[in-house]
């Protein structure tokens, strides 16, 4: 009798736990970033014989991974999928989406070698913050992009500098890290 009320007590508690504001917001801003799987451009020796075109295509081990990602990631029906309108991007979302859609988005495409990340960084912060307002909780938002902006965007909430992001978030290929996406600061330009 009392293993029962310990257990109830302990299930009362988890459920207070889990409806709690902050939980419900946690839920609300999580961000699952995802690298693109394999493509044959990612291969040390691609194959001579494929075109351009074809060399953005994902491998075999590139299709595999990204079913795996897609089972990991268990997304419910009401999930957002973006990812960069380079191909190899765009084919890991029809396999991680799928059948829902995946809008394209840009700003996920590369960084330039510019030294743009902070431009970069401030126009992805607005729109993942416009997308997560509109994504019902406690559905992620699915970015699919290339290494150097998941690493960018991954030191995001662990608040890791901009220069050191690439070396301590990489990402492999068909890999993925869910967050909670921080909020902005009252008064900070997105």
């Amino acid at each position: 009798m009392m293993l029962l009320l310990g257990a109830t007590s302990l299930a009362l508690s988890l459920a207070a736990t889990a409806s709690s504001p902050e939980r419900a917001q946690e839920a609300r801003r999580r961000v699952c970033i995802v690298r693109h799987a394999e493509s044959f451009k990612n291969l040390e020796h691609p194959p001579a014989h494929l075109s351009e075109a074809e060399l953005g295509g994902l491998t075999e081990a590139g299709k595999a991974q990204a079913r795996t990602t897609r089972e990991r990631l268990a997304l419910g029906k009401a999930a957002r999928v973006f990812a960069s309108p380079v191909q190899r991007a765009q084919a890991t979302a029809a396999i991680i989406a799928a059948g829902r859609p995946v809008k394209s988005w840009t700003a996920l495409q590369y960084l330039e070698d510019d030294g743009s990340a902070e431009q970069a960084l401030k126009a992805l912060r607005a729109e993942i913050e416009r997308a997560l307002s509109s994504t019902p909780a406690p559905n992620p938002l699915v970015l699919i992009t290339h290494s150097d902006i998941s690493a960018l965007l991954l030191g995001e909430p662990a608040g890791t500098p901009i220069a050191e992001r690439a070396k301590v978030h990489a990402l492999n290929t068909g890999a993925f890290e869910c967050v909670a996406w921080p909020k902005q600061k009252a008064g900070a330009s997105p």
